[in-house]
């Protein structure tokens, strides 16, 4: 789905499905987590303020669990992860029961619940209870309707039943509509709403697109950039009497901008086709989190040839859903028809059938491109990549200046099954429908050939960073002794030279903006090399950032990533250099500043002391070290990380014993540090503990499973 100006949505995500789920988890963790125990009983409440709520629970040993949550008000929904925010398991009450239960094998380790108001639900206020049972407590009865068991998967599905796929799609044909077609958003709150329609052609209204060409327009942009602001706002999308599509209309009502204070939004959608008025759609938006992020909620109707009119009540649909699979693996695996590379397969996705799996046999570092392309109807195309695992590899929505979907250059990372899933914006919530036609391809390999015709020396090591916009992205090369090359370092003494800078401090580069860092001949060194690309400014520019990263060692082809990032992400791969020249890369990704990806709770910890300092060392098969210490409420604490050999950039993360991450730190503050200019030591100071019992510290490196930097470190507690 295309963003609409000035409001772009943002379509690139972080590919590991745990980062994706558990981004938003921490930031709420820290004010609302409520903490499980066996056996007793947890209430809680939802509203439209606070949508869902998180809950912590730990598991000594592998066993069962069973946790049932009950309310006399609510029809809800639930999802299990792990500590790595990967899904165990997910239910919904389908039956309107009054009961949702998920069961679970869980090994030891921390797990996070999150309950949320189901799709459907006629209430969106209003209390539960919950009750974890861990399989050695007395077991809660059973429910006298039989509650519907969420299956684990690795990563979340949709809500609703997979549906059984039609045999054949319908295309549009026409029907003569005496009175026309209009749909009505209406709200009340002070803020600015909007309204959009997609025929079953392919035609789109909304306050940019106000004409379409089978007679559709649209009106008044009700508070639009809350400019002039009216009592009782309103928007209609109508089409003039005649031949209208017959087929499925797609409804997204939008959440731009609070015009006085940022509260949610209820609202309604009237439908009215020929004259006849359809069940009012009701539903209201959070305000967006911010500026990058859509709040939309998706609603459709259908025109069948008879004339009839059904409308599907809608739901909200985050940015974070673009990832959620439209089934469970082992259904999206099952079912998948095989596709070779270099071959096109054609299909269709309406109503009936969403979404369709494929697979393929990949190699490590085979590089593919996939084209998902929309062919008839108002289809919204999305493109999933997964590995047999089940994580996410790749998620693309829109490429830039279409709502088609093209995976462009993806690096492989093992030998394998490979699963493309071809579904639609919105997925079982989505109004658009269509043929598609799906075509895997061999990636293009940048060669030392592609250097020269740019006129760039080809050295013993280049790495090349090129994008599609304005906005000002940074390389850094960090070399096996620590030194770093980027636009303020432009040489170092290992002979690492920056030639190209791209858009630096936002000067439009002449062409396509490139940065290029290279080792000229006869300087290749063996050690690791670290790779960072830091969005830095959107420059005023607000296309969707994509950048191509390829690196290249004595001439051959090493690496190349697409990414897509967001306003001040850094993307972050290292590749190492043998004793023997022979390179090898690592795995490539967006850092986060917590413990998500890193399954630390497997680790043996070692237990601190207050004031005696310990030693470890982080090495390519070890990025971080798991320590504890013993802390009450109130004491004052101030925890250090110090490299004390080689090239290690250090990291730290503090766990309240609730298992909710409460401090982190990076780059030390000078002052604090008693340094002279900037450090790569890390130093949580001055932290008032707010619970009693044992705290867990990672020591780890920045990029922490992404990162190169390696080396002996000294962290002490004091307090």
């Amino acid at each position: 789905m295309i963003g609409k100006t000035p409001y772009i949505r943002i379509t690139q995500i972080v590919l590991l499905l745990g980062v994706c789920f558990m981004i938003p988890l921490v930031g709420i963790q820290a004010q609302s987590v409520q903490t499980l125990v066996a056996g007793e009983p947890v209430t809680s409440t939802l509203d439209l303020t606070n949508v869902a709520r998180f809950f912590q629970f730990e598991v000594a040993e592998t066993s069962d669990v069973e946790i049932i949550i009950t309310s006399d008000e609510l029809v809800l929904a639930a999802a299990l992860s792990d500590a790595e925010g990967n899904a165990i398991a997910q239910a919904i009450d389908l039956g309107s029961t009054g009961t949702t239960t998920l069961i679970a094998t869980a090994d030891p380790g921390t797990y996070s619940l999150v309950v949320f108001v189901a799709r459907g639900s006629e209430n969106a206020e209003g209390s539960f209870e919950v009750v974890l049972n861990d399989g050695e407590g007395e077991a809660t009865p059973e429910p006298t309707e039989e509650p519907v068991e969420a299956t684990p998967t690795p990563t979340p599905a949709a809500e609703e039943e997979t549906p059984e796929p039609s045999t054949e799609w319908t295309a549009p044909s026409q029907i003569l509509l005496a009175n026309g077609i209009e749909v009505t958003l209406s709200w009340t709150a002070t803020v600015d709403l909007g309204l959009e329609v997609r025929d079953p052609v392919g035609n789109t209204l909304y306050f940019d697109s106000r004409e379409s060409p089978i007679g559709g327009s649209f009106g008044f942009d009700a508070n639009g950039l809350c400019e002039v602001i009216s009592e009782n706002p309103s928007e209609t999308a109508s089409w003039v009497p005649g031949f209208l599509p017959t087929g499925s209309y797609e409804i997204l009502v939008f959440y731009y901008q609070a015009c006085e204070e940022s509260v949610p939004a209820a609202f309604t959608v009237d439908v009215t086709v020929d004259g006849q008025a359809m069940p009012t759609i009701e539903g209201a938006l959070s305000p967006p989190t911010s500026e990058n992020v859509d709040s939309v909620y998706l609603a459709s109707f259908d025109i069948e040839d008879d004339g009839s009119v059904q409308v599907f009540d809608g739901d909200f649909y985050p940015d974070t859903s673009l990832s959620f699979l439209p089934a469970p693996v082992d259904e999206l695996v099952a079912d998948a028809q095989p596709i070779g590379v270099d071959e096109t397969v054609t299909d269709a996705l309406y109503r009936e059938q969403y979404y369709q799996s494929y697979s393929f046999q990949g190699a490590a570092n085979d590089v593919v491109s996939i084209a998902l392309e929309a062919t008839s109807g108002n289809l919204d195309t999305l493109v999933q990549v997964m590995d047999a695992s089940g994580s996410i590899l790749e998620v693309v929505d829109d490429a830039p200046g279409t709502t088609n979907s093209i995976v462009s250059n993806l690096r492989l990372t093992n030998n394998g099954e490979y699963y493309i899933i071809a579904t639609r914006y919105g997925k079982e919530l989505g109004g658009t429908e269509g043929e598609y036609t799906l075509a895997l391809t061999s990636g293009v390999q940048f060669t030392a050939t592609d250097l020269a015709d740019l006129d760039l020396p080809v050295g013993d090591i280049s790495v090349l960073l090129t994008w599609n916009t304005a906005a000002d992205l940074q390389l850094l090369v960090r070399d096996p002794v620590g030194d770093s090359v980027y636009d303020d370092d432009t040489s170092i003494n290992s002979g690492g030279e920056l030639l190209l800078n791209g858009n630096v401090n936002c000067v439009q580069a002449e062409g396509t903006p490139t940065s290029y860092i290279y080792w000229p001949d006869g300087f290749l060194r063996a050690g690791i090399y670290e790779v960072d690309v830091w969005f830095q400014s959107t420059c005023n520019d607000a296309t969707l950032v994509e950048f191509t990263l390829t690196i290249l060692v004595d001439g051959q082809p090493l690496l190349q990533e697409v990414r897509r990032p967001t306003l001040d992400q850094h993307y972050v791969v290292s590749f190492t250099v043998g004793p023997d020249g022979q390179p090898s890369a690592g795995l490539g990704g967006f850092i986060v500043n917590d413990a998500t990806g890193i399954d630390y709770t497997t680790e043996t910890p070692t237990a601190l002391a207050f004031n005696t300092p310990a030693t470890g060392t982080i090495a390519p098969d070890n990025a971080f070290d798991v320590f504890t210490f013993d802390g009450s409420a109130g004491q004052t604490v101030n925890i250090s990380m110090n490299a004390i050999s080689q090239t290690l950039d250090t990291k730290l993360l503090l766990i309240a014993p609730s298992g909710i991450q409460v401090a982190e730190n990076d780059d030390a503050d000078p002052l604090l540090a008693n340094t002279t200019g900037r450090t790569t030591n890390s130093l949580i100071p001055s932290y008032t503990l707010q619970e009693t019992g044992q705290y867990t510290i990672i020591a780890t490196r920045y990029g922490i499973q992404f990162g190169g930097t390696i080396g002996a470190y000294r962290v002490l507690v004091e307090g």
